[in-house]
C-alpha cells in the first residue's frame, strides 16, 4: 500500500548538497547518495502506478509555461500510462527533455530515430497521450565542472548517476 494514499502530486526533489564530480570516487558517492534520496520516492510513484493510484494530470507531456525546469539539471521518469512501463532518463535541461519526448512522440519519424526501441514499441500499441513526464530530481549545485558545458564527461557522468537506480 502506498503510504501517500492517492498520489495526486509530486514535486521534483530539488537536491542542494554539493555534487562533486571532480573524480569517479566524488561521483560515485554523489550518485550512491542521490540514491538514498530517490529508492523511496521512485518506489512510491511505481505502487501508485501499478496499484492505478497515480494521478497523471499533473504530468501531461504537453508545453506548459513556466514550468520550472528550463536549464535544470535532473533526473525524471517518462511513464506509460496504459502499459505501466516506466522509463527512467536524466538531462541537463528537463524542459528540453520534454519538449524532446513530446516531438517523438507525436512523430513516428523522429521516434524512430530518438527513441529506445523499448519506447517505440510501447508507441505500437499506445498513443503519444498515454505518456506522462514526471520530473524526480532537480541538481542545484555542481562543482567539479563547468555546468555550462553539457558535454563535458563529468555532466555526462551526473547524468548517469541512473546507473546506481535499479528497479
Amino acid at each position: 500500500m502506498n503510504p501517500f494514499g492517492q498520489l495526486s502530486f509530486h514535486q521534483p526533489f530539488i537536491y542542494n548538497e554539493v555534487v562533486d564530480l571532480s573524480s569517479d570516487k566524488t561521483t560515485q558517492t554523489a550518485g550512491e547518495s542521490i540514491v538514498k534520496v530517490l529508492t523511496p520516492i521512485i518506489d512510491n510513484i511505481i505502487s501508485a502506478v501499478l496499484e492505478n493510484k497515480f494521478d497523471y494530470s499533473n504530468f501531461l507531456i504537453t508545453k506548459q509555461q513556466a514550468s520550472g525546469l528550463t536549464n535544470r539539471i535532473g533526473l525524471y521518469l517518462l511513464i506509460n500510462s496504459k502499459t505501466k512501463r516506466i522509463y527512467l532518463g536524466g538531462a541537463s535541461d528537463l524542459a528540453q527533455r520534454k519538449g524532446d519526448h513530446h516531438r517523438c512522440l507525436n512523430d513516428p519519424d523522429r521516434a524512430a530515430r530518438k527513441l529506445a526501441t523499448s519506447m517505440r514499441d510501447d508507441l505500437k500499441v499506445s498513443q503519444s497521450t498515454d505518456f506522462f513526464f514526471v520530473p524526480l530530481l532537480i541538481i542545484n549545485n555542481i562543482s567539479g565542472v563547468s555546468i555550462t558545458d553539457k558535454k563535458t564527461p563529468s555532466v555526462t557522468t551526473v547524468l548517469s548517476i541512473k546507473q546506481y537506480l535499479t528497479f
